[in-house]
């Protein structure tokens, strides 16, 4: 859980590092794999015994930003809120919140960052007047990986044989067990399967039973460093609704939805209504006969997978993440402005 959370943070501290930007993790994440991604970059990781609202998360966050003023502070979780923003301020530092539906009651960000298509102004309302929207997938964070390979043309086959399953990071109700069963039911010539489960899934092991099971037709992948290649190869994939989506949608990949998570269904909706993506809620995946129909009858109609590939990555360029860090350059060099100028006769250097 949450590793999608993590990773769109990753994918601006690569572009803040491309940059020269130095980059601090303050964290609760406690997955050895997942923290050595971290650590491997060389970024500076601070680790948190117990998230917020636990006193000990500000604790840790107050002595790091003490020993680095004036550093921003990007804020990814929904149990951000209100207060919480207002600390940072009172810490004299600025703040930019990665966000999905509008969670906090009010906003204290000088950045709001809302990836999803549909993220609709009106939830952040109430937000201090010079807030920053950065509202839908234009802003979409996506991995150096991904901002290196990206194709215009996308070969889109009759039958879809590689099929790609990628439910989420922790997938606690083990929907990349079904979905395998029901995706290997089907008599597609040369079909292949590669599925990819986080670091943080409960249901490793007996994932790997069951893909060695299968032989040669499915190819496990745990926390792989190369999904930009996977996607690129895929004719076909079965995604979680969770923020792979963009990564999806910028690769030109026909895919099918899962909504395993309230937060995952305004997004996922709205890709099915631009037909840039399938959607079936956790319900549906649930029934084997609805899930087969649906990858079934997608597999076999090329011109909407071809139409699919060309609205998604209509949507996302890949360039979200320099979008978000040029906003926050473009607010730090006004506020050095207005330092330099505060005082009769101060000019900036």
């Amino acid at each position: 859980m949450g590793t999608g959370h993590l990773m769109r943070c990753l994918a601006l501290a690569q572009c803040c590092a491309d940059h020269g930007v130095g980059v601090t993790f303050v964290t609760a994440c406690d997955n050895p794999v997942l923290l050595q991604r971290l650590s491997g970059e060389g970024f500076h990781v601070v680790r948190i015994k117990r998230p917020y609202p636990d006193s000990s998360d500000w604790d840790t966050t107050e002595a790091v930003l003490q020993k680095n003023p004036g550093a921003w502070v990007v804020m990814d979780g929904y149990h951000f809120d209100t207060a919480y923003q207002y600390q940072i301020h009172s810490m004299g530092s600025r703040c930019a919140v990665i966000d999905d539906y509008g969670h906090a009651k009010e906003y204290w960000a000088d950045i709001i960052v809302n990836q999803n298509l549909g993220a609709d102004e009106q939830w952040y309302e109430k937000r201090r007047s010079e807030t920053k929207l950065m509202l839908g997938p234009t802003y979409a964070l996506l991995r150096r990986e991904f901002r290196s390979v990206h194709q215009n043309h996308r070969e889109v086959p009759a039958v879809a044989s590689q099929i790609l399953i990628t439910v989420g990071g922790g997938d606690p109700d083990n929907v990349s067990s079904v979905v395998l069963d029901t995706v290997l039911d089907m008599e597609i010539p040369g079909l292949c399967v590669d599925l990819v489960v986080g670091a943080a899934n409960p249901h490793l092991e007996s994932l790997r039973k069951q893909a060695h099971g299968h032989g040669p037709r499915v190819s496990l992948h745990v926390a792989p460093g190369n999904m930009a290649e996977l996607m690129r190869r895929a004719d076909l994939c079965i995604s979680g609704a969770g923020s792979t989506i963009w990564e999806l949608m910028f690769m030109g990949v026909p895919s099918i939805l899962v909504v395993v998570a309230d937060n995952q269904r305004l997004a996922a909706n709205a890709l099915q209504k631009s037909s840039a993506a399938m959607t079936l809620d956790v319900e549906k995946y649930r029934s084997s006969k609805i899930l087969f129909g649906t990858v079934f009858e997608l597999a076999h109609d090329n011109i909407r997978r071809r139409d699919m590939a060309q609205k998604g990555m209509d949507l996302v360029d890949g360039y979200g993440a320099q979008r978000v860090l040029h906003s926050i350059k473009e607010i730090s060099d006004v506020q050095e402005e207005r330092l330099f100028t505060s005082g009769p006769g101060q000019r900036r250097p």
